[in-house]
């Protein structure tokens, strides 16, 4: 009788053993899918993501350096220039960006838009006449928000340009 037991015993525990291993191995395999569909979706939203970057780059840069190049000349009369692109690459891209994103992309996205405003002015109006320093900074701005998108894209920061003649110390 002790042999029948331990027979039903070893049976139980070698089911229990079978089920809980495939119990196991089965959660395992759902854990590693998880992660592979997680991999998959960060890759996916960040080459989504790439290629707003890439608009809003495409849209904004000539945009700026037109604006920069009128305001220079703001004694003469200017028509504003069309912004709808950039409006619609800004609303598109604010809703994708990262948090640490946002901010750089509405400071960059508003000096263009008080800079457009500006050409409309009067030549004669002190706000007008100061048009020129208005974007001023738009170079540290642009700076700001591209060190956003190549962080949230995994490049890093571009390594600041050393000058001729400049020696590290």
């Amino acid at each position: 009788m002790d042999a029948a037991l331990a027979a039903i015993v070893g049976a139980v525990i070698g089911a229990i053993a079978g089920v809980g291993g495939a119990w196991v191995q089965a959660r395992s395999a759902r854990a590693l899918e998880g992660d592979r569909q997680a991999r998959e979706d960060r890759f996916r939203w960040a080459v989504e993501r790439r290629g707003l970057y890439a608009r809003f780059m495409l849209v904004a840069t000539p945009i700026t350096d037109e604006l920069t190049d009128r305001l220079a000349a703001i004694d003469e009369e200017h028509e504003p220039i069309d912004l709808a692109p950039l409006h619609l690459a800004y609303q598109e891209l604010r809703l994708m960006a990262p948090p640490a994103a946002i901010d750089p992309l509405a400071a960059v996205y508003t000096k263009l838009l008080v800079g457009n405003t500006l050409l409309s002015g009067d030549p004669s109006d002190p706000a007008t006449a100061a048009a020129p320093e208005i974007l001023e900074d738009i170079g540290d701005l642009w700076g700001r928000l591209l060190d956003a998108f190549r962080e949230d894209l995994g490049v890093g920061a571009v390594p600041a340009v050393v000058e001729a003649g400049d020696t590290a110390g």
